[in-house]
């Protein structure tokens, strides 16, 4: 998609609302937006109503035959999308004013972001001054690399401060030799700092005061390139391996002061070992305990290997001689009560509550059934049983209680006349009467 601008473009619509305008054909003398644009180019637009007071000026998008009012830029609808009536209208490309770049009064061109697709061209001497102009202010920034071609790059500022850690300089030198001479030189002072490819080494030609480290070539001082087999050992020795050894043997550690490395105390041993465990010592062949260990060591071993001390171990003759004497001397009242209970009272009582007969088996002495007191009391009779309150019959018992019952009163009392007793005699009437008396002592008891 393109922003393209074209000149004499223009053509109709009848399209009412504030939607895309469908374009009708190109006016006499113009070309149609699809000889100029490319569907989904955009293009600034202007609308104007033949017949009414509307028009719309804005940013649309063209599409086969179509055009998007896709930006607003000003309109009779206080800069907002018109709602067309009916009636045609004239479509055409414009540039809007707000989009035109213009020189001024003073030919200064005033614009905002300048977007180009190719370079900026400008006089032999080409200047950019960031406000305020022309008093050397301001910040000019390059957002991205920078490459100045040329032969000449001149620095005119105050200060030149760099954030790399690095500078090239000789880039792209093939060789030693093509970088040779690049260095820093110092205007005024001819003082130079280069490089000098024929020795590999930097040189300079003014005198340098600082503190060196590694190798010198040059004059130093009043020796020149001298080492000590130049120079007579004179009251300060040189240094001998037998001289280090014949004094080494002189001194102990009396004579050399403590530094980091510390001499050997009770108190820092003490010290040392106090923050220490067996965690930080490893084993050797004298082992650590572990379970596994003496679970190992312990299978292995009996109480053969184990002397007796004062607890003794277990023999018949201990066991039937002490126990016995020992047992002898104590009671139930000597031994905790464990798992298995003592004898109370209670717990009997408890107990026994809690049974019955079914829950005794039947020994010598055996329980009640109707089957056994049926077959008992079938093999037995009266004579089997002592007399006790309740009496046997016998006939001295029966006259004696007839005599004591029949009396005169007593017949008298019965009311019987000759013709109730149908002509028996008195033994016959006797016997009756007695039998009588019988069964009314047995009723009365």
């Amino acid at each position: 998609m393109a922003l393209v601008v074209k000149d004499r473009v223009k053509e109709t619509a009848t399209t009412t609302g504030t939607g895309a305008v469908t374009l009708g054909g190109a006016v006499t003398g113009f070309e149609s937006f699809s000889s100029a644009l490319a569907n989904s180019d955009t293009t600034y637009y202007a609308i104007s109503h033949r017949n009414a007071d509307e028009w719309e000026v804005g940013l649309g998008t063209y599409n086969a035959g179509v055009l998007t009012r896709t930006t607003i830029l000003e309109s009779s609808n206080s800069d907002s999308a018109v709602s067309f009536t009916a009636g045609t209208k004239d479509v055409f490309i414009t540039l809007p004013a707000d989009k035109a770049v213009y020189l001024d009064a003073s030919d200064a061109l005033s614009t905002g972001n300048i977007v180009t697709t190719g370079y900026i061209r400008g006089p032999a001497s080409f200047t950019i001054d960031p406000a305020a102009h022309g008093d050397d202010t301001g910040t000019l920034i390059i957002a991205g690399n920078l490459q100045v071609d040329g032969t000449t790059t001149t620095v005119n500022s105050s200060n030149l401060s760099v954030a790399d850690l690095n500078i090239t300089v000789a880039e792209g030198a093939a060789n030693a030799g093509a970088a040779n001479g690049a260095g820093l030189t110092v205007d005024g002072a001819n003082a130079t700092f280069t490089y000098d490819s024929s020795n590999d080494r930097w040189a300079m030609n003014k005198s340098l005061a600082t503190n060196l480290v590694g190798n010198v070539t040059g004059t130093v001082s009043t020796l020149s390139n001298h080492d000590t087999g130049d120079l007579a050992e004179g009251s300060n020795l040189y240094y001998t391996q037998a001289r280090f050894n014949s004094a080494f043997t002189a001194k102990s550690t009396s004579d050399l002061s403590e530094g980091t490395n510390l001499y050997y105390t009770s108190g820092r041993f003490d010290t040392a070992f106090t923050a220490k465990s067996t965690t930080n010592l490893s084993e050797g062949t004298n082992l650590y305990y572990t379970q596994a260990r003496f679970n190992s060591a312990f299978t292995a071993k009996s109480t053969s290997d184990l002397s007796e001390g004062t607890n003794l171990y277990y023999t018949s003759t201990r066991a039937n001689t002490d126990f016995d004497t020992r047992l002898a001397t104590k009671t139930t009242a000597n031994l905790s009560e464990g798992s298995n209970l003592y004898y109370t009272q209670a717990r009997f009582n408890s107990a026994f509550t809690a049974k019955s007969t079914s829950d005794l088996s039947e020994g010598s002495n055996l329980y009640y059934t109707q089957s056994r007191f049926n077959s008992a009391f079938t093999a037995k009779s009266t004579s089997d049983l002592s007399e006790g309150t309740n009496l046997y019959y016998t006939t001295a018992r029966a006259n004696s209680a007839i005599d004591a019952r029949v009396t005169q009163s007593f017949v008298n009392a019965l009311n019987v006349d000759a013709e109730t007793l149908d002509g028996d005699n008195k033994a016959t009437l006797l016997a009756t009467a007695e039998s009588n008396a019988l069964a009314l002592s047995i009723a009365l008891g």
